[in-house]
């Protein structure tokens, strides 16, 4: 392991702290460095249908100003199409932006730990769904707000990116059966109000 991988790895852990228990499944745990790698071939292709469907959903944050928000506070383009689209959706987030948003606690990203705009698989280090799903998430940019359906086909889009044999690395289990996908709250509670819980 190189110190880049090190110290990526050091944050995450430090980020999930008594959370990784939440995220581990079965007897084995999370594979951390696993979760960090971003390999093309870990990337599964999605069906047309949710692809059609997250492409609507582009439109709509287009039109009520979450593409210019987003790319204001965390540098990233959504008004790109095709393979160009998918490539800004799945790269790293420049470090530097990152940590300024991460830094502020008015941003109300202050308690996301991923660094990507959508991570195969992980809606809760997908930036894109903590904006949209984060009730601290507020911007005089932001026209509106999206439903529980539009956060459904957002899940659903992350979720069919993950190609299984990856996430079965990163969860650290051998079989099938072993894995079993479950969404268990629609409600997403910022770190501070968990805290108290």
């Amino acid at each position: 392991m190189n110190r880049k991988e090190f110290l990526r790895l050091g944050a995450i852990a430090a980020t999930l702290g008594p959370l990784s228990t939440t995220f581990a499944s079965g007897r084995n745990g999370m594979n951390l460095l696993s979760l960090l790698e971003n390999n093309p071939g870990d990337v599964a292709r999605v069906s047309a249908t949710v692809q059609n469907e997250f492409t609507d959903l582009v439109e709509w944050l287009s039109k009520n100003g979450w593409v210019s928000y987003l790319k204001d506070v965390a540098g990233v383009n959504l008004s790109l199409n095709g393979e160009a689209r998918n490539a800004e959706l799945l790269k790293d987030l420049d470090a530097a932006t990152l940590k300024k948003l991460t830094d502020n606690p008015d941003s109300g990203f202050d308690d996301f730990a991923g660094m990507n705009l959508i991570k195969p698989g992980f809606p809760a280090f997908s930036l894109l769904y903590h904006a949209l799903a984060s009730p601290r998430v507020r911007s005089p940019k932001i026209q509106a707000y999206p439903d529980l359906a539009q956060l459904d086909i957002l899940e659903n889009y992350i979720y069919a990116l993950a190609e299984w044999d990856h996430l079965k690395t990163i969860y650290g289990v051998k079989s099938n059966e072993e894995l079993v996908l479950a969404v268990f709250a629609y409600e997403y509670r910022p770190a501070f109000q968990d805290a108290a819980s």
